[in-house]
């Protein structure tokens, strides 16, 4: 699963930080292109193996020089749809 890390203050925008707030959760796996190259510090993207299956939506605080900084981690949702065409066997719909 892919979890998203917001307000991650640029001193500690690093490999070491991240697998470390991935490591909470799970095994890591992989960092999304954008963490790789520095193209995007909107948020990072890291990807980790987890037996956990219950909803990743936390506040965690991350320390540097003794001053706290408080980074939202949340578990990228894919919704799915799916659209399922029934026949009605009844009567009333069917075609004239």
């Amino acid at each position: 699963m892919w979890l998203s890390c917001y307000v991650i203050p640029l001193n500690l925008w690093n490999n070491s930080i991240l697998n470390k707030i991935g490591r909470i959760w799970g095994e890591v796996a992989n960092f999304d292109d954008d963490v790789c190259h520095l193209t995007s510090f909107k948020s990072a993207k890291v990807k980790v193996t987890t037996k956990s299956m219950e909803l990743i939506n936390n506040v965690i605080n991350l320390e540097c020089n003794w001053k706290i900084y408080p980074v939202r981690v949340c578990e990228e949702q894919i919704v799915v749809t799916e659209v399922v065409k029934k026949v009605c066997k009844c009567k009333i719909h069917q075609d004239k």
